[in-house]
């Protein structure tokens, strides 16, 4: 943008009708009263011409992210839905996805069932209902059994446990009610 007379120049200018007028108003209350009688009318006149403006817009290219589907984990409907993220989270294959959310249904309702829910039993706590007998291989796997009560944890380690009883007795879902394929 191009600007022939800037804030500063008018200034100026007007400071400089000041500077005529100010000695005028000095002096005794006679020449006061003198100045009064015969004033003296300065006009200052600043034309300021007019300015075009140009403004640049830099080119610009604009990325537009991929789009992504949003894919049902489960079909809809299915039970304990809501918890599929979580399970998929802790490494559970989207083949057993519907298997292990329908354990979660029947073991718990899909309500994380710890200490201070009405339907707690003292022993089986989370989602999938881990058994107190497993507090030492928790213990070892995450530091500390009250950790199996975040669902995350819970389906983690039903995760460990269902990966180890597939590979030591064929049936990862021994330790619940599911039944083997």
């Amino acid at each position: 943008m191009k600007i022939k007379y800037s804030k500063p120049v008018i200034l100026v200018a007007l400071a400089a009708s000041i500077a005529i007028v100010a000695p005028l108003a000095k002096g005794t209350e006679s020449q006061k009263v003198k100045i009064q009688e015969n004033p003296i009318t300065t006009t200052v006149v600043v034309t300021i011409p007019e300015t075009t403006t140009t403004i640049v817009v830099p080119e610009t290219t604009t990325t537009i992210p991929e789009t992504t589907t949003t894919t049902t984990l489960v079909p809809v409907g299915s039970k304990c839905e809501e918890l599929a993220p979580i399970a998929l989270q802790a490494g559970w294959p989207q083949e057993l996805l519907v298997d292990v959310l329908e354990e979660a249904w029947s073991e718990s309702r899909c309500q994380n069932v710890i200490p201070g829910h009405p339907q707690f039993n003292g022993h089986d706590h989370g989602p999938l209902q881990i058994n107190k007998v497993w507090s030492n291989e928790v213990e070892d796997f995450f530091g500390d059994w009250p950790m199996i009560d975040d669902p995350l944890v819970n389906f983690t380690w039903a995760w460990e446990m269902y990966k180890w009883f597939d590979a030591h007795q064929g049936c990862g879902f021994i330790p619940w009610t599911r039944k083997c394929k």
